[in-house]
């Protein structure tokens, strides 16, 4: 009884206090686990807690979050200003290369948005070339619409076009194309059956 009447005073108090209770308890570790412990207490903290993450431990959260394909928290982070550039970002290119792998569409929007390379090299491929070989147009079409192909280097755009023409995405290469992707030539190059799209 006790117990629930101690939790039932904390309900009752006005969140600026608890964000003071917060700021004594410090630890974001335990701040985390105090906001976990009930759902009004987690609306008012989880906010404060990745605020509390990005300005003292480099938005380490984001390894989480990518981990566990979290968008609505990655679009809070991402609000609240996170840095992809700072001491996770591994993480966040990760992140991108594996969200265009999975075709989430929104999780790759949100990472570009917050300033991660949308051409970054990962072990020899890029995220446009892996959305193109898993067959994701939705997230093909995001890519390239934020590719200014005089800023990428060739060979990105010309591997771009050789998977859409080996594993003959042609929807595709007609998004490569409209683009801005030299396409004919690469396509030429690359597949005899690519000359049924270029005709």
């Amino acid at each position: 009884m006790e117990q629930r009447y101690s939790q039932t005073c904390l309900l009752s108090l006005p969140s600026e206090l608890i964000y003071a209770i917060a700021d004594e308890i410090g630890s974001l570790n335990s701040i985390i686990t105090f906001s976990h412990t009930n759902r009004h207490f987690y609306h008012i903290l989880a906010d404060y807690a990745f605020k509390l993450n990005m300005r003292h431990e480099g938005s380490s959260a984001i390894r989480w979050i990518l981990r566990n394909h979290d968008a609505h928290r990655l679009e809070r982070m991402v609000q609240f200003g996170a840095n992809p550039h700072g001491p996770y970002k591994h993480c966040w290119n990760w992140g991108l290369f594996q969200a265009a792998q999975a075709g989430s569409l929104k999780i790759v929007e949100l990472l570009i948005e917050a300033g991660v390379d949308a051409h970054i090299e990962v072990c020899g491929s890029t995220p446009l070339a892996e959305a193109i070989t898993r067959g994701h147009e939705d997230v093909v079409r995001s890519l390239v619409e934020k590719t200014d192909v005089k800023e990428v280097a060739r060979w990105k755009l010309d591997k771009a076009v050789f998977l859409a023409c080996w594993y003959k995405r042609w929807d595709m290469l007609t998004v490569l194309a409209e683009g801005g992707f030299e396409v004919t030539s690469v396509a030429e190059r690359a597949n005899l059956n690519a000359k049924a799209w270029l005709h």
